[in-house]
């Protein structure tokens, strides 16, 4: 299933791959309660250039990078299990993409292979190149190969998780 996207620049889809049972809902108290809690320290970055209005940061995209929190084991676990049949990787990493307002990304690739979890509200991947959307909800996985460009649209509020896999 991954080898195949790898191979063929294409991303793999799968609906409702996540169940409850996985803990891949979260909403906002929840990422912030687990953010505060992390005892990884994990980084915390915000995307974008900011204006000086007070009001301006609220519209970024804000990612929280290498979380270590053991709510996920049962989903890095499974995804570590599948993601060894179909390719070698050095290292896996779990990060959090979050907006409070509707956004539009940049067209980009990633320097690793990625499989995005949706957790909270609805978010739109974008591939040009091949004239495709995938609408991500609550518990669907997208994996995308590190060479596929992309970029991600939410009409609103959103939690995603992405866990990173990088091969070099």
């Amino acid at each position: 299933m991954f080898r195949e996207g790898i191979q063929n620049n294409q991303y793999v889809y799968f609906k409702k791959h996540f169940d409850d049972s996985y803990n891949v809902s979260i909403n906002f108290n929840d990422l912030f309660d687990m953010y505060s809690k992390d005892e990884s320290e994990p980084e915390s970055l915000i995307r974008g250039k900011f204006s000086r209005q007070p009001n301006d940061i609220l519209s970024k995209v804000f990612q929280i990078r290498s979380v270590t929190n053991t709510r996920f084991s049962k989903m890095m676990n499974e995804l570590n299990e599948e993601t060894k049949k179909h390719f070698d990787y050095k290292y896996m990493t779990l990060d959090f993409f979050f907006s409070f307002k509707p956004t539009i990304g940049n067209v980009h690739h990633d320097g690793e292979h990625v499989c995005i979890i949706g957790s909270h509200g609805t978010t739109y991947y974008n591939f040009p190149s091949i004239n495709s959307q995938v609408k991500i909800e609550k518990g669907d996985m997208l994996f995308i190969p590190r060479t596929l460009k992309h970029n991600v649209m939410s009409p609103g509020p959103r939690i995603i998780i992405s866990v990173g896999f990088y091969v070099n």
